[in-house]
């Protein structure tokens, strides 16, 4: 390469302006090739008629010099020559022949061995290589394509590889695998990019390449239930990427059943959906005390909705509950039904239009076991009977703690006995803490304002503890009271246009239910269920 550049191109190191001498060997590079095009038997050419010749243009131009200051309009000229001459600096005569024998050296093809003998070159310069052809840049490797476009031979000549990601892969090592060489990953990585991170690759994820006559073609990327990236070799050899997104279909599903040990492991049996669970426990915990409210034999219901995918995989966190319905025997019948407010807010409501949200959560966790209550007790660390200032929740070490209430953080840490502990304060003098934290929700800091229902920690067992759980305490107008015994205020009630059209929804949703549970009995009877 340093050779054919030598012999293309020099580069120097500082600009000046051009000076006459240079100007000259550039006049007389011009007229020998106006007279080599005028010869056609150059092997005669009269070496002293060529030297006048260039004197003569030599003469010219020093004429055009002095009338013109405009030297750019020379180095133009010059520059048809030698492209790397825009620049030149002051220079030895020897390397301004150097730049001319480079030149003449392209006439040594037409005019014999015109150069050689005059010695412009030697015969070990002669000998470089000269390259006839310098390769251009290739077009952009990557284009946009719509998925109507995509076409894959799939006529027996395509094979498809399915590699479904392990731990310790990467995108480059699977393509590697599959023998797909470095240049041609790094191409394929440019072109996905705008659609997909190969860095955010995940476990689990599944690559298709596919390959003809053992020739890489394209692969597809699922990059989650939803979303797949497509990437195909188009006519022109470019790489051509979409995005599809994969068919969705939105089911109605109703379920029932009574409650024997815990209403989770009740509504586990009757084959809802986890996620459902934990948000119908969680709606209900405002209005239910799941240590005392819920008996044996008490019953449930529930109509939700499930996105699901044309291969029939459902979408996480696309489910939404409808109408839920908890009859209770030492409560009665809680039923509640979703609805969109004007103000866009989503909640859940009783019939008559009744929010169940209220100002404290009756229980700020989930699938917690009440472990010990409030009042006076023999401590299991101190050994003594100490007033027991709240009560405790015995639940998995890492389980979600929720704020009761809409509020702000007065105090997050650790302090003493309370380990990592977080006290939030409410409107009308209502405070919570939360003790024996296994560590807090990131992003959380004094002054922070949470709303009811979010996650601010998990259950832990710091500071004086025996065991995982929480320590719950409600601090009303600075005093410590028995959240149990805390009246809560009842959560507001829909008016004018909102409560209309939530009474169509309620009906609306009462029809759904019956029919859905009808037709779930009907295809229970035919598979012979019942």
């Amino acid at each position: 390469m340093l050779y054919q550049n030598y012999r293309y191109n020099i580069n120097f190191e500082r600009s000046r302006p051009i000076k006459l001498r240079y100007i000259a060997i550039i006049a007389i590079a011009l007229s020998l090739f106006a007279i080599y095009a005028k010869i056609g038997n150059v092997e005669n050419i009269d070496t002293e008629n060529l030297i006048r010749e260039s004197t003569k243009s030599v003469n010219n131009i020093e004429v055009e010099q002095k009338n013109n200051s405009n030297v750019n309009n020379i180095a133009k000229s010059y520059n048809n020559i030698a492209p790397a001459a825009g620049n030149i600096e002051d220079i030895e005569i020897e390397n301004a022949k150097k730049i001319l024998s480079q030149n003449l050296l392209e006439l040594s093809k037409k005019v014999g061995s015109l150069i050689k003998n005059n010695n412009i070159l030697s015969d070990a310069e002669l000998a470089i290589p000269v390259a006839e052809n310098i390769p251009t840049p290739s077009p952009k490797p990557f284009t946009k394509i719509e998925t109507s476009d995509i076409n894959l031979d799939i006529f027996g000549e395509v094979a498809a590889k399915t590699i479904t990601v392990s731990k310790g892969d990467s995108f480059g090592s699977i393509l590697e695998k599959a023998g797909i060489g470095a240049s041609k990953i790094y191409d394929i990585s440019t072109a996905i990019k705008h659609e997909y991170d190969p860095k955010d690759m995940q476990i689990g994820q599944k690559i298709t390449i596919y390959k003809k006559a053992d020739k890489f073609v394209g692969l597809d990327i699922k990059k989650d239930l939803l979303h797949t990236i497509i990437l195909r070799i188009t006519d022109d050899g470019r790489y051509g990427v979409t995005k599809k997104l994969t068919p969705t279909d939105t089911i109605s599903f109703v379920k029932e059943g009574a409650i024997n040990s815990s209403l989770y492991q009740s509504a586990v049996k009757a084959g809802i959906p986890e996620t459902l669970i934990v948000e119908m426990i969680r709606i209900y915990s405002w209005a239910v005390d799941f240590q005392r409210d819920i008996q044996s034999g008490d019953k449930f219901s529930i109509m939700y909705d499930m996105t699901i995918t044309e291969d029939s995989k459902f979408i996480p966190d696309s489910s939404k509950i409808l109408y839920v319905s908890l009859d209770l025997k030492n409560v009665g019948t809680i039923s509640l039904y979703r609805y969109k407010d004007s103000h866009g807010d989503i909640g859940y409501f009783e019939e008559d239009g009744r929010s169940v949200r209220k100002a404290l959560m009756k229980t700020p966790i989930n699938g917690a076991r009440l472990s010990s209550g409030f009042g006076m007790r023999r401590h299991p660390i101190l050994g003594y009977s100490k007033m027991h200032k709240g009560i405790d929740f015995a639940a998995p070490r890492g389980t979600p703690i929720y704020a009761a209430g809409d509020g702000r953080i007065v105090y997050i840490g650790r302090r003493g006995g309370y380990g990592n502990f977080i006290k939030i304060r409410h409107h009308a003098g209502l405070e919570t803490a939360y003790a024996h934290m296994k560590g807090f929700k990131r992003g959380l800091k004094r002054g922070s304002r949470v709303k009811q229902g979010q996650v601010i920690g998990y259950v832990g067992t710091t500071g004086r503890s025996t065991g995982p759980h929480l320590h719950y305490e409600v601090i009303a107008n600075g005093r410590v009271v028995n959240p149990r015994k805390l009246k809560i205020q009842k959560g507001k009630r829909l008016a004018g246009v909102d409560l209309e059209l939530f009474k169509g929804v309620v009906e609306q949703t009462k029809s759904q239910f019956v029919e859905l549970k009808q037709n779930s009995i009907a295809s229970a009877n035919q598979a012979g269920v019942f």
